[in-house]
């Protein structure tokens, strides 16, 4: 093909015109004039905005590795790439504007007594914000209704932060979780669920089961999000609300299930009164004799400072725990300072679900690799694809909590695949608040 560009201009949405002609064995067989390309839901000044996040990008090779650029594009910042044609119904202004700004920038004037004092359940800012757009809403605004759904996109820039710091070359399982979970936040904005009470309602998730089906890595891009209300109850000043989430890329799925969320009242989370039944493991004198407590080493685990959700390991058994297979504690004490709290929320600081995931995910890096220990350079990928997962959540982190500790109890090891399987538990200040069930790692070669 030959390809002449004739015209290039903005209606204002980018366009081409050009003539063509086709050859077969060097010889022209097929003339066409005027052939025209549109990118749908572009302007001049979002195409400008993309290629100034191209330039930050560049700007982001002289970054200090261990600290979080709040305005990264494609990490979790505030100015992303727009990877696809599909057109804008709700930017990233906007989506900034519930999160760290105006609510009625984002929502309209129905919103509008959230912009002064009063409170409101918001998305998390940068640099935790992993929500660039959305494309497509099914719903009518203001009304709370099982079918109501949007599709949102995030880039994930192969520059952003969380690659480093996770220590696995591949996206951290947290910022994953993230991406599957914000646009729930979104929709729940959307069809009203704060316009209910005339109180602050605070927006919490409760917990999910899901399946990574394909790992994210730097290559991966463009990610879109599918989410849909499937079910809402509401009752004592108090919702419930059940979501389908599926995460996509441009060959399929990478991460499907679904998750719930609750509104609630100040006083609701104040109760905070934990897992039902549920104790710290008590270590019987056999597994005792033979634990080891150390600083938790920053090898043991690959990841950075910042993402350092574990600071040492207070108790670990390799033959321990109900199966034989291993049992390991771990905790960090609870800084009020730490960049999350002011990311996850504006008004309403919590320690993200999703981070305290993750560290027990970085405590079963320990276990593997003392596991597979002289069997040449290996590197963890969590969570392992095929695998279905849970966790839930019943309390929270706050700044002026003391300590958390976090358990992990093995429950299966397949040698040939290279995976370990466990069960755990997060407490906070002695009081279990969250409970994760078959969270995997798999062991990839270093050079694969």
């Amino acid at each position: 093909y030959e390809v002449e560009v004739k015209e290039i201009g903005f209606r204002p949405e980018p366009y081409v015109i050009t003539d063509a002609v086709m050859l077969a064995d060097g010889r022209p067989i097929v003339e066409m004039q005027g052939m025209s390309l549109r990118l749908s839901g572009l302007d001049e000044q979002k195409i400008d905005k993309l290629w100034r996040s191209r330039r930050q990008v560049n700007d982001l090779a002289t970054r200090e590795p261990d600290k979080i650029p709040l305005k990264a594009p494609g990490g979790g910042g505030d100015s992303p790439r727009i990877a696809s044609v599909e057109p804008t119904l709700y930017d990233h202004d906007q989506i900034l504007e519930f999160s760290v700004g105006r609510p009625s920038l984002a929502f309209g004037n129905r919103y509008l007594p959230f912009d002064d004092d009063r409170f409101i359940a918001r998305l998390p800012g940068p640099p935790y914000c992993f929500l660039d757009r959305i494309i497509d809403v099914k719903g009518v605004p203001w009304e709370v209704t099982p079918g109501a759904a949007c599709t949102a996109e995030y880039f994930s820039d192969p520059d952003s932060w969380y690659f480093d710091a996770g220590g696995t070359g591949e996206m951290p399982f947290a910022v994953l979780l993230e991406i599957a979970l914000q646009p729930c936040g979104w929709l729940a904005a959307y069809v009203g669920s704060a316009l209910s009470q005339d109180r602050p309602l605070h927006f919490r998730n409760l917990g999910g089961e899901a399946t990574l089906v394909r790992p994210v890595d730097r290559r991966t891009g463009l990610l879109t999000t599918r989410v849909e209300l499937t079910a809402a109850d509401h009752g004592a000043g108090m919702w419930i609300q059940h979501y389908d989430i599926e995460v996509r890329d441009e060959t399929g799925p990478v991460y499907r299930g679904n998750t719930y969320f609750g509104f609630f009242p100040p006083e609701a989370l104040q109760q905070q009164v934990g897992l039902p039944g549920a104790v710290a493991r008590t270590i019987p004198p056999r597994e005792a004799n033979r634990a080891r407590a150390f600083t938790m080493p920053r090898w043991k685990t690959g990841v950075s400072e910042v993402f350092r959700m574990v600071e040492d390991v207070e108790i670990y058994v390799p033959q321990g725990g109900v199966a034989g297979l291993g049992f390991i504690r771990g905790g960090i004490d609870v800084d009020p300072e730490a960049w999350f709290f002011d990311a996850h929320f504006q008004g309403d600081p919590v320690w993200p679900g999703s981070l305290g995931l993750e560290s027990m995910l970085q405590l079963m890096r320990v276990v593997a690799d003392d596991l597979w220990t002289g069997d040449g350079p290996w590197i963890p990928r969590t969570m392992a694809p095929g695998m279905p997962h849970r966790w839930c959540y019943r309390g929270q982190v706050i700044p002026g909590r003391n300590r958390i500790s976090v358990e992990a109890t093995v429950k299966s090891v397949d040698i040939d695949r290279g995976i370990l399987v466990a069960d755990g538990m997060l407490s906070v200040d002695g009081l279990p608040i969250y409970s994760m069930e078959d969270f995997s790692m798999q062991r990839l070669r270093e050079d694969r």
